[in-house]
């Protein structure tokens, strides 16, 4: 189960979604004569380019003859890392194509911008020597002679491109020219192996055929299955390729952390806001029917990711009368339940990688290549049958063998058949094993306290914990056991269960254990005096209001606590100790006028006491 925020820190960053305002750039775009290859060469390089999980974009539309090219077609060609110009026999033939090709030249700086295909035209034919493509721009002066200076425009861009790196369709079979393209197009867009899709390319072609691109009807498609597997990268990397179909489009990442944190009010203003790119007034009154609203209104793309409660559906996406017609809304889950109770029908369950794709990310993390070394191919068979295509697991277990000799893996071996094979949690806990005492401190901190917090904020209050958090967070991301998105600090649902099991194993009383962060173990310690000086850390966050009332003494026996953050605990009795050793109090609706006498605070960097009861927060000189 995904945890609610932790901690509330005196200064917030805003959870926002992914909106269109940020969408990445498409890989590719593809200019061809619509009339000679949209559904022959053109279509099948497309076809091509997507199967490969390049983003390309392709104008659909059947342009009038003389009509300017658009503005959006203008801002496609400058969202796109290269343009792909396949020049058929009649392409010159069309200004459209030719003010195009010109708008690629004068926007694409450098060769390997532009990739010319010569479909059936030699390249020669775009100079002086008589061809189609000549006598199409001899016509064009006939017909432009009061505009002489755009036909030179147009020669000059012919010129230009048959003077860069191309290819030609002749002597080769067709298959065999889309083969090599897709291969150098892959050079120039994916040159950096970790943008690889492992095992990606298959589910893509499967979600596609849910998606129904090609109906007018709304679809909602759900990708549901256990944490670790990928939801959220496969729902990217589709929204990523179809974005541009679509008037509005909008990627609401973790839901679920979202509506614990902010509420679902909240979550619907953002999306409403990146939708119709304005603020609404008094939105708790009229929220749902200007959702409706805007809905209705475009044709939208919208993905949900990590929804864990139907409310969250029921308040962000509705049913499909929401929505106009060829809307796509695309849902992640980990509960199927969820999406056969909103009527989801098409469902797409995620399962862990083959053995080939399995081979393969591990190999990368492990070896930085496509498959291990000879010597090492029995070991990685035996790490690969323990993962079983888990690519979490995978990813922790090669970038922590990375660069180990044989006889570092064949201690790792050892532990892992120690372990219950087949069970996630003793896989990621041997990465952990590895860390040093520090790393470890810092990641058992973050899983129970920080996760889903502003790095700067968390770095802040582990260095002054004594810390060297910078280094030891870059280890923790290199080991794959922590993220940092937006300068926010985040770790996988699994990893953070890993955590907080480790942390219950240190004892069987809650106050004998280092962090307590359920508010039942907490409100336990706190009532029953039971702490002792094992507990470090303490953060109490309700989503709803609890009174509990607290020992006069419940602090005394935690000399080593550097971190509490609590709220709603009554003090009837008053408070007779507080440790020490804290660098950060964070105690809103404190019920008493002043802090406990003995409380030396050297260590303190942060102090947060809103909604107190504080009159003076000591007597003389601290």
């Amino acid at each position: 189960m995904r945890n609610k925020p932790q901690m509330e820190l005196t200064t917030k960053r805003a959870w926002s979604p992914v909106s269109s305002a940020f969408q990445p750039k498409f890989d590719v775009f593809l200019s061809f004569r619509g009339a000679d290859t949209r559904k022959s060469f053109a279509d099948h390089l497309y076809g091509a380019l997507r199967q490969k999980g390049i983003k390309t974009f392709v104008d659909d539309s059947e342009n009038e003859r003389g009509k300017a090219i658009s503005p959006q077609l203008i801002s496609a060609i400058e969202q796109s890392k290269i343009a792909v110009v396949v020049f058929s026999e009649n392409y010159a033939s069309s200004t459209w194509c030719l003010d195009e090709l010109s708008k690629i030249l004068e926007r694409k700086e450098g060769g390997d911008a532009v990739l010319p295909i010569f479909y059936y035209v030699d390249p020669s034919d775009t100079g002086k020597h008589m061809s189609r493509l000549t006598e199409a721009l001899n016509l064009h002066e006939k017909r432009f002679e009061e505009n002489i200076e755009t036909v030179e425009r147009w020669r000059a861009a012919l010129e230009k491109a048959a003077n860069l790196r191309w290819k030609s369709s002749n002597d080769r079979y067709e298959p065999q020219l889309i083969k090599e393209i897709v291969n150098e197009v892959l050079t120039k867009v994916r040159p950096e192996p970790q943008e690889r899709l492992f095992g990606m390319y298959q589910r893509l072609e499967q979600l596609d055929l849910l998606l129904d691109a090609g109906s007018d009807d709304v679809h909602f498609i759900g990708i549901w299955g256990m944490a670790g597997l990928g939801k959220t990268t496969l729902a990217k990397t589709v929204y990523e390729r179809i974005l541009h179909k679509f008037e509005v489009s909008s990627f609401l990442d973790r839901v679920s952390e979202g509506s614990k944190a902010h509420g679902l009010s909240n979550l619907q203003r953002n999306l409403s806001k990146v939708l119709m790119n304005k603020n609404i007034e008094d939105w708790d009154i009229h929220g749902e029917a200007t959702m409706r609203k805007v809905l209705c209104e475009k044709k939208v793309l919208l993905v949900l990711d990590d929804v864990d409660q139907i409310s969250q559906l029921e308040t962000l996406c509705g049913n499909q009368d929401w929505f106009r017609s060829g809307s796509r809304v695309i849902i992640t889950t980990r509960n199927e339940q969820l999406l056969i109770t909103h009527g989801v029908e098409r469902r797409f369950e995620m399962h862990e990688l083959n053995d080939d794709d399995a081979l393969q990310l591990f190999s990368w993390k492990a070896f930085k290549k496509d498959f291990p070394d000879k010597e090492y191919m029995a070991l990685s068979k035996v790490i690969l049958n323990y993962a079983n295509g888990h690519p979490l697991a995978l990813k922790v277990l090669g970038s922590l063998l990375h660069k180990r000799d044989q006889d570092a893996w064949r201690s790792a071996l050892c532990k892992l058949k120690d372990a219950f094979k087949g069970e996630i949690m003793d896989t990621l806990r041997i990465s952990y094993d590895e860390l040093e005492k520090q790393e470890k401190n810092i990641f058992l901190d973050i899983a129970c306290f920080f996760k889903g917090k502003c790095k700067d904020q968390v770095v802040e209050i582990l260095d002054n914990d004594g810390f060297c958090s910078r280094i030891a967070m870059d280890v923790l991301i290199e080991k794959s056991l922590l993220t940092i998105s937006d300068n926010m600090v985040w770790m996988h649902d699994l990893l953070q269960e890993m955590g907080w099991e480790i942390v219950r194993q240190q004892a069987q009383e809650p106050g004998e254990r280092s962090r307590l962060w359920l508010s039942r173990d907490v409100f336990h310690v706190l009532k029953n005096n039971l702490g002792t000086n094992a507990v470090e850390g303490i953060v109490l966050d309700l989503p709803e209001p609890k009174v509990v009332r607290c020992n006069s003494k419940a602090f005394s026996k935690m000399v080593n606590l550097r971190l509490l953050q609590i709220c709603s605990v009554h003090l009837p009795h008053g408070l007779s100790y507080l440790s020490n050793s804290l660098r950060f109090l964070g105690w809103s609706g404190y019920p008493l006028k002043s802090l406990p006498t003995g409380f030396q605070p050297d260590k303190i960097v942060e102090l947060s006491m809103c909604h107190s009861s504080i009159v003076q927060l000591w007597s003389g000189i601290k």
